[in-house]
């Protein structure tokens, strides 16, 4: 294996802190940061922390992105492709000397994201760290720190679920840390198959509903994406919340059976919004999977808002009424 140069940082690891600051208002670069080495990985933690996910700039779309795309790689590792990646191009950050602060942030307005994964991988192949420590310690950080969150997004990936030794735990640590949420997204939940599979299922939806039932200010709860496990949220929604207004299903699988029940939700009298869109509902195995265009349960007398569930088939005629319930 050719030998892989070490990433070269020259500049006083004492000023990173100062220089990264530079770059408080630019999101993008600093989610990138995150990949070099856990100098600065800590540096711009500490400044992302104080809007990690868009509160106060919630129009920066693309911050976002970076962040979905950091998770990611975080948690997929090391490839094959990668370690070809390593073996045939090594990277150097330019040294400096003269005016640290003007030309490392000259040089960092050009860097190349691709630049910042190779130079983490040749760290990791360095120093022989373990990728997923990384992953962890950063994961550590981003819920370490700040008590005046608003908003969090849970990003469900199975290769997560299967790395993390407890997320039981981990759960609990932002129920203690976090109990001002007003926004809760649950997205992109995938399927986990096999014994622990299940197990590891069972186990973040139970932490997800511990999170929901810790919360005294949750007003709003996104679900995109999901496809297993809607059962659970269903349950917890037929008791009640106090301050909980709105729900909204997006892109998910629902089972025909779990939509009667929607007329035993405790929590239906103090909604204002209740919304299912582009879901597919799963009727019994015998029957194919349709999608509902619109469901509207206003005729429930304690119902105080309509519920739709819009279809992007605009060729579906697919109308469902509650009046039998």
């Amino acid at each position: 294996m050719t030998k892989v140069k070490q990433a070269n940082f020259t500049f006083p690891i004492q000023i990173l802190p100062e220089i990264l600051e530079c770059f408080a208002k630019d999101s993008t670069t600093l989610y990138t940061l995150l990949f070099v080495n856990h100098e600065f990985c800590d540096a711009a933690i500490q400044i992302l922390w104080r809007d990690p996910f868009g509160i106060m700039e919630p129009w920066k779309t693309s911050d976002r992105s970076k962040m979905i795309e950091f998770f990611k790689i975080c948690f997929d590792g090391l490839s094959k492709n990668d370690l070809a990646v390593i073996e045939s191009c090594s990277f150097e950050i330019p040294r400096i000397e003269k005016e640290p602060y003007v030309s490392y942030i000259s040089f960092m307005q050009v860097f190349d994201h691709n630049d910042v994964v190779r130079a983490l991988l040749v760290y990791f192949q360095s120093t022989r760290t373990d990728p997923k420590f990384l992953s962890f310690y950063i994961l550590k950080q981003f819920f370490r720190y700040s008590i005046k969150i608003r908003k969090v997004t849970i990003y469900y990936y199975d290769i997560v679920l299967r790395s993390m030794p407890d997320i039981g735990p981990w759960f609990e640590q932002i129920s203690q840390r976090h109990q001002k949420i007003e926004k809760l997204q649950i997205s992109e939940a995938a399927n986990l198959n096999g014994s622990q599979g299940t197990v590891r299922f069972l186990e973040f939806w139970s932490g997800v509903v511990k999170l929901i039932n810790s919360q005294r200010k949750l007003q709003e709860i996104d679900i995109f994406g999901v496809h297993q496990g809607i059962e659970y949220i269903f349950e917890f929604l037929q008791r009640e919340h106090s301050t909980l207004s709105k729900i909204r299903f997006d892109s998910c699988g629902i089972p025909n059976e779990k939509l009667a029940e929607i007329s035993n939700w405790k929590i239906l009298g103090q909604l204002t919004e209740l919304c299912f869109s582009d879901c597919v509902v799963v009727a019994p195995s015998e029957l194919p999977k349709f999608t509902v265009r619109q469901l509207d349960l206003t005729c429930l007398p304690f119902l105080k808002t309509k519920m739709t569930l819009k279809s992007s088939l605009k060729e579906s005629n697919c109308n469902l009424q509650f009046s039998s319930l």
